[in-house]
């Protein structure tokens, strides 16, 4: 990861229905739920595992602004929202969901991103079956300094 001298801020998103943020660890692709990213100097947003945020061509997501449009888009890019089907993800030894599909054909159709939210995705596996692994999701808000103070 990059040393904290080049990270410029943080930015918590959260996104709907069954959509999730598509990141580059490596050369490796992989889907997250948790929108926890800080913004370095170049503009790049990165998971605190140091993997890039990326947009739909595949390129690193740069946030060019403080815009971001409902359906995750900036002045020049939109997040790659994937809603992946069965066939295009892996689950990892370290309990990650790795993507192997094509962004373009697993784009969500109706993403929805929200501003200062914050969703973390927790894979636990089920007691009664050892072998099951079920997502557990819990939702908070987050709110900035900024909003606090008002």
């Amino acid at each position: 990861m990059q040393s904290k001298s080049n990270v410029k801020w943080r930015v918590q998103w959260a996104i709907s229905g069954s959509s999730y943020f598509l990141k580059k660890c490596k050369n490796d692709l992989f889907l997250t739920r948790n929108g926890d990213f800080v913004l370095a100097l170049d503009k790049t947003l990165m998971s605190k595992d140091g993997c890039f945020l990326l947009d739909r061509d595949g390129e690193n997501f740069k946030y060019d602004s403080i815009f971001l449009s409902d359906e995750g888009c900036s002045s020049k890019q939109c997040l790659a929202l994937i809603e992946p089907s069965v066939e295009t993800i892996k689950i990892t030894n370290e309990n990650k969901i790795k993507f192997t599909g094509e962004i373009a054909s697993s784009l969500a159709s109706k993403p929805f991103v929200m501003k200062n939210s914050l969703e973390v995705l927790k894979l636990g596996i089920e007691r009664s079956d050892p072998d099951s692994r079920d997502l557990i999701s819990d939702t908070y808000n987050v709110f900035s300094a900024d909003e606090c103070a008002k």
